[in-house]
């Protein structure tokens, strides 16, 4: 430990001297990335780990490595280098049309609507913990855009260099007390075993920002023990929003599979049309009747309390049991909602953007949708994507009578289907037969449902697969990806 609260935070596991990690930690929206990445670089100019003329290597090109190696460079340190083992900066992001908002996940504060960040100072936003000089301005955006204009801020930038198409291997500490760093070219899948040294690179402090990891889009085959059939990944270009979801045929079942943030954001694409939640969320509450709003408001004190409680309740209180009152209290809401009299003017907006939405006059088919849950609740979430997606299915029941898009206690398990392969390559909208485990409680381990023996055969013609994250291998081991307790959510 460093004896500095936040830098002790980005520690590798286990410490190392000069060398510094992100990524494994969780909110990991682009902002919150690009927070992290600024707190870091200042802390260290602060503590003077870092100068104007330390060589400073940044491992991994997305959101947090360029923001760290920009906000270094202006912030006049002289000499730095980026490696990326894709071809560009961004990768991830750069071919995807899926609208990035820097402030809709910061509801239900006054700002969240404003769809730009860094928020503008003064009344009634005196509260605002530090301030913050990032190296861009970001604002809502096809994830494509905000990538190449991030990307060229880069490209501009003096005293950076980038290196691409290139891997770090290992790294040595030297007599004189730096590094020497070797560099491997990548390989797909990744190579086993050693590499040939391509190049090398001295450094006096590294920062690995490689990413939170990869994401868990594949379930097995039944029909073969070794091979895995992979969904559309998250940034990849899809059709969820269009009204027929792409899919040319009669049948169009799709299966949403998955609790967390990024299977709640397509459950929405899906049913409304809309590229955020943020959009579907005005159009649920444009009524100038706000008593319902008033009492979600209180969200930001169940989410805080659902966080502390978490890590200070006793051991016999588990993490799901906390998730499940969280997920009660916001749903008791929402049933007021449903009961009440503004509940015809949300079906009524919402009808304007799911009914008649095709290019003829067709409808979206909303019974034609499911959400399939792990357990009982949704996993740890923004607070927005929750209600709205609480509301939403509220919706399908109210218009698709007898259709129960809630499949709890619920986990995809395995496919049949002879499309094997990526979605993306051309088998969305073919049937895929799909077991499905069944009566799933809550607490059990992804690993598990391998050999889970209570399952049920279900057709669907398109399957979104999102498992959740497997954590980045960094400085030899894999950390879990952890809450990380800093006020990333103030401007």
């Amino acid at each position: 430990m460093l004896g500095d609260a936040l830098l002790d935070q980005f520690l590798t596991t286990p410490p190392a001297r000069n060398i510094f990690r992100m990524g494994q930690y969780s909110p990991v929206s682009i902002r919150d990335q690009v927070v992290r990445a600024t707190y870091l670089v200042d802390r260290l100019l602060a503590t003077r780990q870092l100068t104007p003329s330390t060589r400073l290597l940044v491992i991994g090109a997305g959101a947090a490595g360029v923001t760290a190696a920009m906000h270094a460079s202006k912030c006049g340190v002289s000499q730095v280098e980026l490696v990326e083992s894709k071809p560009r900066a961004l990768s991830v992001q750069a071919g995807s049309r899926r609208q990035v908002c820097p402030t809709q996940y910061d509801w239900p504060a006054e700002h969240w609507g404003d769809e730009h960040w860094p928020l503008t100072e003064g009344p009634p936003r005196s509260f605002t913990a530090v301030s913050l000089s990032p190296p861009t301005t970001l604002r809502k955006r096809a994830a494509a855009r905000w990538a190449t204009s991030f990307g060229n801020l880069l490209t501009a930038r003096p005293g950076i260099k980038t290196v691409f198409d290139t891997e770090v291997d290992t790294w040595r500490t030297t007599a004189a007390n730096d590094f020497e760093v070797d560099f491997v070219a990548p390989t797909t899948p990744p190579a086993i075993g050693p590499r040939p040294v391509i190049g090398t690179t001295k450094a006096d402090l590294i920062i690995i920002a490689t990413g939170f990891g990869d994401e868990r889009t594949t379930i097995p085959l039944t029909t073969s023990s070794s091979s895995t059939f992979e969904g559309v990944k998250f940034w990849n270009d899809d059709k969820f929003e269009e009204f027929d979801f792409g899919m040319s045929g009669p049948d169009r079942r799709v299966l949403v599979s998955g609790s967390g943030d990024g299977a709640l954001q397509d459950f929405c694409r899906l049913i409304t049309g809309m590229p955020t939640v943020a959009e579907i969320w005005k159009q649920i509450t444009a009524s100038k009747s706000n008593w319902w709003t008033i009492k979600l408001e209180a969200a930001w004190h169940w989410e805080d309390h659902a966080r502390r409680a978490a890590q200070f309740a006793p051991h016999h209180l588990k993490a799901w049991q906390l998730l499940m009152r969280l997920h009660t209290r916001y749903t008791e809401i929402v049933n007021e909602l449903v009961i009440s009299a503004e509940w015809a003017n949300v079906v009524s907006r919402l009808d304007a953007y799911v009914i008649h939405s095709g290019p003829a006059g067709e409808s979206r088919p909303l019974n034609s949708v499911w959400l399939a849950v792990m357990g009982e609740h949704f996993e740890s979430c923004y607070p927005l994507n929750r209600v709205v997606v609480l509301v939403l299915l509220a919706y399908i029941r109210h218009k698709a009578a007898g259709h129960e898009p809630l499949l709890l206690k619920t986990a995809l398990k395995s496919t049949t289907s002879a499309h094997a392969g990526k979605c993306a390559q051309g088998c969305w909208g073919k049937s895929h037969e799909v077991l499905l485990a069944q009566n799933v409680v809550n607490g059990t381990k992804p690993s598990e449902i391998a050999n889970w023996k209570d399952t049920r055969p279900e057709t669907y013609e398109g399957l979104v697969i999102r498992h959740g994250i497997q954590p980045a291998v960094v400085n030899g081991t894999a950390p879990p990806i952890i809450f990380q307790n800093l006020p990333l959510h103030l401007p």
